[in-house]
């Protein structure tokens, strides 16, 4: 989940403990200030987008009131539009992304105020703005039918220089004390760094006097003409999607690099959306209707000018901006690759190297998640800059353990904690990282309760701390000396983070079905930092494998500070540790539960919980744990296995008849709470491609309780399970393996033989199966699995020559 600034508080939200009435009353007093002073901010950039909204056209016939300039931008214009036509005429375009690097700096004019945006707010605009022009934001998805063929990937790369115009190492912010900040124009524009080597942006508090106007950049035959102003100036209310900024700006700055990149509005040249005269007007780009634009409004249905309007464009002013089109990126290339403005020198390998940007800096990724249900797929993404030309990838614990690619899909059987390690490579440099327990995959049916995590030994292995590529220096750590008893405990990293970020610590699975209530328990230390700064704390639970989560618990940094205001980073004395808890009743009581603490960073000091402990009032009725019901392909031998409850014995019964007419039953003594022997049994001797059902129940002061649920299995032909089948034949061969589409099963014969090639799900349900006759040496055999969810199958190929059975791995 992406971070965003959420300054307003419900006052309805569960709020506090272990605090008076009145401390509540005066916190919600300022709570509602806080909403109110919110709500005049907002309403000064409002949704609607007028036509200062972006001041592009207004500020380009400004520069046209000069008659000599005027002629050199026209003509200038004139040579772009002609290098345009035959660049996408002649396809020029690039096809890789790292072709298009543009190193950006930002300059910062501030006057000590909130308009002296946080490093986080820039590296988060700099997050979007790489989604944005590489077809990889969320939103996208959001695009109308009418749209989805035609959505551009821009290829273009944004990253900030690393060496400023001195030569000096930079991080690619300049911050400069300015009351030109409340002017907002050209003359604003200070300490530009060299154009044709920079993408210059400039944050101010206003632009140009103009109520509702958010940013302006000049066309390229503009910039030309007067380089000396080339650059993007921009209110900072607009920048990413935190801190002073919101979501619904995220794609402001998009659209202001479109025009920098010689993309007009969707409806011409002018700054007036929803004018009829506009239909005849033309943006130069083919593949986008002729409109009349919008103001901040969202109709998917509008019809302006004959034809449906691509609304959802970045370069439109609706409220739901989305994509370029690819006549739009054809159009951009070719400004990368034309002269005019020195647009073409930005992305060159020698102004790449002169800027810092040429180099491997860093080896990074990341994950479309890093906390998944077994059997599930996860999405790696290569983070590394700049340019990278080759990757090897080690994955612990997953189907493949090496790859080669540079965004690889991985899929993951097994619960547990796995490393990720990356070695990214350029050129003669490589550099590697590694991220320890990076992925947590959690069971299905969860795992034992009572349960109490104190960090000593499972650490990290159960709670997981999602990664924050904003500012991953903070977040959730072990800390190993400063527990409730003088050992480990968990630390929310936070002096010194900016506000407006969102840094979550995820469990495992907890089984709770074997509970008709139960309450979870935390220790918890906090310090303030100031007397105005507003952290906030909430616990979630999830019983759909963290697709959803509700809130169970929230606490706000003034109320809870055990540990009063300290001024420097905070470690808790052993007096400031006190005691939270909630209970969690009815559906919430399912057999595979996760929770989670997220922290909403807002200027305070650190945060420390330790002993989570899961307590509950026992049900009598069993709880099955594997083989999950219906499940095929298990093995003659199949060990049976269930949740651990508090018993004095459990009885076990299992039957090839669903009533249980004449079952195998089994006695076993309770030993304790974990997982042991007593809370599972091998069957054995089980009759091949017979389903057997089976049933637990426990006995409590002799008294037989009631039966858990009634489970089936069903076992293999030939006795051999899936988890126990092994690989015999390395004549057969799958690929591409994992798949999403055509696979290949690929037979090397000794001799002529009738097949059979079965393919089962992980459950053993027979997916697809074919008989053919193969021939002495190389045999293909083909299947599309398109059609197949994503998840582990197995192969089976039954010949003369023997049996064999190969995984393959789907992953659409």
């Amino acid at each position: 989940m992406h971070p965003y600034n959420r300054l307003k508080i419900s006052i309805f939200d569960s709020l506090f403990t272990d605090k008076s009435i009145t401390m509540n009353y005066r916190l919600l007093s300022v709570m509602l200030f806080i909403t109110s002073l919110t709500t005049t901010i907002t309403t000064a950039y409002s949704q609607t987008k007028g036509k200062d909204f972006c001041q592009q056209g207004t500020m380009t016939d400004v520069l046209l009131e000069d008659p000599e300039k005027a002629a050199q931008i026209h003509e200038l214009d004139d040579e772009l539009e002609a290098f345009t036509q035959n660049f996408e005429k002649v396809s020029q375009r690039s096809s890789r992304a790292n072709t298009y690097v543009i190193p950006v700096v930002f300059h910062v004019l501030h006057v000590g105020g909130e308009e002296n945006i946080s490093d986080a707010q820039i590296y988060d605009q700099m997050r979007i703005l790489n989604l944005d022009f590489n077809m990889l934001n969320e939103d996208l998805a959001d695009v109308v039918s009418s749209f989805e063929g035609i959505i551009g990937d821009a290829e273009i790369t944004f990253e900030l220089a690393q060496i400023d115009p001195d030569g000096n190492s930079t991080d690619g912010i300049d911050r400069i004390n300015s009351s030109e900040t409340n002017v907002g124009d050209d003359g604003s524009k200070l300490n530009q760094w060299a154009p044709t080597m920079y993408l210059n942006v400039w944050t101010v508090d206003q632009i140009n006097g103009a109520t509702g106007a958010a940013a302006y950049a000049y066309l390229p035959a503009s910039a030309a003409a007067y380089p000396s102003i080339d650059g993007i100036i921009i209110n900072h209310r607009y920048i990413g999607s935190i801190g002073t900024s919101q979501e619904s700006r995220q794609h402001t700055l998009s659209h202001e690099i479109g025009h920098y990149l010689n993309l007009k509005h969707t409806w011409g040249s002018t700054n007036s959306p929803e004018v009829s005269t506009n239909c005849s007007d033309d943006d130069g780009v083919t593949d986008t209707p002729n409109c009349i634009g919008t103001s901040g409004s969202c109709d998917l249905s509008q019809i302006s000018c004959g034809s449906l309007d691509n609304v959802q464009n970045i370069m439109d002013y609706a409220s739901c901006d989305r994509m370029f089109t690819e006549g739009q990126v054809s159009r951009m290339h070719a400004t990368l690759n034309s002269a005019v403005a020195g647009r073409s020198n930005l992305w060159s390998s020698s102004n790449l190297t002169n800027v810092g940007l040429n180099e491997l800096v860093s080896s990074n990724f990341s994950a479309d998640d890093q906390v998944i249900p077994e059997s599930e797929t996860v999405n790696f993404m290569d983070k590394s800059q700049y340019a990278i030309t080759s990757w090897a990838w080690n994955f612990q614990g997953g189907d493949i353990q090496t790859s080669t690619d540079e965004d690889p899909s991985v899929y993951y059987n097994g619960a547990g904690s796995y490393d990720v390690i990356l070695t990214a490579t350029k050129g003669n440099g490589s550099l590697t990282t590694t991220k320890e327990n990076y992925i947590m995959v959690v069971p299905e049916i969860g795992h034992s309760v009572p349960m109490t995590e104190s960090f000593e030994e499972n650490g990290v292995e159960f709670w997981h701390p999602n990664e924050n590529q904003v500012m991953p220096e903070y977040g959730w750590v072990i800390d190993e000396t400063n527990g409730v008893d003088g050992d480990a405990c968990m630390k929310m990293n936070n002096f010194g983070a900016d506000e407006g970020l969102y840094y979550e610590l995820e469990s495992t699975t907890y089984d709770l079905s074997v509970y008709t209530t139960a309450t979870l328990t935390f220790k918890y230390a906090y310090a303030r930092q100031t007397s105005s700064d507003l952290d906030r704390i909430t616990v979630y639970a999830s019983t759909d494998f963290g697709e959803t989560w509700t809130s169970r618990l929230t606490q706000i940094g003034p109320v809870v500070a055990t540990g009063g205001t300290v001024t420097s980073s905070y470690t808790p004395s052993s007096s400031d540790w006190t005691t939270a808890s909630f209970n969690i009743t009815g559906t919430s009581l399912a057999d595979a539960v996760q929770f989670k603490f997220e922290f909403e960073t807002g200027g305070g000091n650190n945060y420390y919980i330790d002993d989570i402990e899961i307590t509950g009032t026992n049900s009598t009725v069993a709880q099955l744990r594997f083989p999950y019901d219906g499940m095929d392909e298990r093995g003659s031998n199949t060990v049976l296995d269930w949740q651990p409850m508090s018993c004095d014995e459990y009885e076990l019964q299992y039957d090839t008849d669903p009533n249980f007419s004449n079952p195998v039953s089994v006695t076993q003594s309770f030993i304790d709470l974990t997982d042991d022997t007593d809370s599972e049994y091998e069957a054995t001797g089980l009759t091949p491609s017979e389903t057997y059902y089976w049933r637990v129940r426990l006995v409590v002061s002799s008294v037989e309780q009631t039966w858990s649920d009634v489970w089936s299995f069903t076992v293999a032909e030939d006795g051999v399970g899936i988890d126990d089948a092994t690989d015999e034949n390395s004549e057969i061969s799958l690929y591409p393996n994992p798949a999403n589409g055509e696979v290949t099963l690929q037979i090397n014969a000794n001799q002529s033989s009738a097949t059979t090639v079965q393919v089962f799900d992980v459950f053993g349900k027979l997916v697809t199966s074919q008989n053919t006759e193969i021939t002495s040496g190389t045999n293909n055999i083909q299947f599309n699995t398109q059609a197949w969810k994503s998840g582990v199958y197995m192969v089976v190929v039954n010949s003369d020559e023997g049996n064999s059975i190969k995984k393959l791995v789907v992953s659409h």
